[in-house]
């Protein structure tokens, strides 16, 4: 009766190991490296998850305090263009951005803590280096897109329309608008930063436009217009017309404000102290004002205009304050080119990144490299295990059969 008929014991069992040592040994090497190669380089990789949570600090600069540009939509952040255009960059070619789209790969979650968090499965990079290169990249893109949006920072509009304008008046107007848009944006700037920008704080800045704006005042520039009635070429030959065309609207004005005052005097005198009155008083008294300011601003036109056809305009003497109105905008926009660089830093400086961890972009394997190799070793062990009874029962088989 043979050995495998009686059964084994433990030490023969140790023996048939040890009889076919060299050849478990050689099975055992090669599956085991196998395995592991296999789990490093397939089985990992493809169930690998990278994550980042991570947040921008814009510091409200988009929204409630400077109003230059629109707010993200995060979910840009992992749409097929973002994506698409991150993948043309050097290093990034072989990513296969369409597939991770498709397979739904990538995913973009907000968590509670006002923190996004980016998840993107590992198969589709070829290794950890290049898969969180991508993920911070892809992170830092919308930083980028937000410091880029300072090159568009403009404050020109009352400038540009300054020279649009060919009416003395409406210049005045804008360059008064522009002082004030400056003065604002200065205290605004200095109430949420206190930075110092090339050499100067930007109360210095604010106190440079105030003295200037003292030394040159608005209201006696206006002042000097309606007294030299000072005009532009074009303004003074359609004065005439102007003229009548406000004269009209002057009368209507009148019409308007005598029924309004008429409509006054009955609703009060039939309210009998009555509360809900009050409603219908003050809508009546709001529109008496509007029309009011606009009584007394077409009467200083007319006055002006009038002023102007009577003798008093001339071209060569608008000229010179055409110039001198022209100068004063040239001075104007140096400020407001300063004004829109310091903007552009502080936005520059306070836009950041913050991460939640300090790894940035978090590796998550299906299991570790120690876990891989004990798993990597059994395997091996099994097979050379396997191998080496089955190899002593075919070589007892082929003896018992001579």
């Amino acid at each position: 009766m043979s050995e495998l008929e009686e059964g084994l014991s433990l030490a023969d069992l140790f023996r048939i190991l040890w009889k076919n040592k060299i050849k478990i040994a050689l099975v055992f090497g090669l599956v085991s490296v196998t395995t592991l190669c296999f789990l490093l380089f397939f089985f990992i990789p493809s169930k690998r998850q990278y994550t980042a949570t991570f947040r921008y600090e814009w510091l409200g600069l988009e929204e409630e305090t400077l109003h230059f540009m629109e707010r993200f939509d995060m979910m840009d952040l992992v749409s097929y263009d973002n994506l698409k255009s991150l993948q043309q960059e050097e290093g990034f070619e072989k990513i296969d951005v369409d597939q991770m789209i498709e397979q739904n790969a990538i995913e973009l979650n907000v968590k509670e803590n006002d923190f996004y968090e980016l998840k993107i499965e590992g198969r589709y990079f070829d290794s950890p280096t290049l898969g969180k290169k991508f993920i911070e990249r892809l992170i830092f893109s919308f930083y980028q897109k937000a410091v880029n949006l300072t090159d568009e920072i403009s404050y020109q509009a009352n400038l540009n329309a300054y020279n649009d304008t060919y009416k003395v008046g409406s210049k005045i107007n804008f360059l008064e608008n522009q002082l004030n848009l400056l003065d604002a944006g200065y205290e605004n700037l200095i109430e949420q930063y206190h930075f110092v920008l090339n050499g100067s704080t930007l109360e210095d800045r604010l106190m440079q436009l105030r003295v200037f704006e003292s030394n040159y005042p608005i209201f006696e520039l206006r002042y000097l217009t309606f007294q030299n009635a000072y005009m532009t070429k074009e303004e003074y030959q359609n004065a005439k017309q102007e003229q009548s065309a406000l004269k009209t609207e002057l009368r209507l004005l009148q019409s308007k404000k005598t029924m309004l005052l008429s409509s006054l005097e009955e609703i009060y005198a039939s309210s009998n102290n009555s509360a809900y009155i009050d409603t219908a008083l003050t809508n009546y008294l709001n529109t008496l004002h509007e029309v009011d300011l606009r009584i007394t601003t077409v009467e200083q036109t007319l006055s002006y205009l009038q002023t102007a056809l009577d003798g008093t305009y001339s071209e060569e003497q608008s000229t010179v304050f055409l110039s001198r109105l022209d100068q004063y905008k040239e001075k104007l926009a140096q400020m407001t080119e300063i004004y829109e660089d310091a903007v552009r830093q502080i936005f520059t400086q306070n836009t950041k990144i913050h991460y939640e961890s300090s790894r940035r972009v978090d590796i998550k394997d299906p299991i570790g490299i120690f876990p891989a190799v004990l798993i990597s070793l059994f395997i091996g062990g099994s097979f050379g295990a396997v191998f080496g009874f089955s190899y002593d029962v075919w070589k007892n088989k082929k003896q018992a059969l001579k």
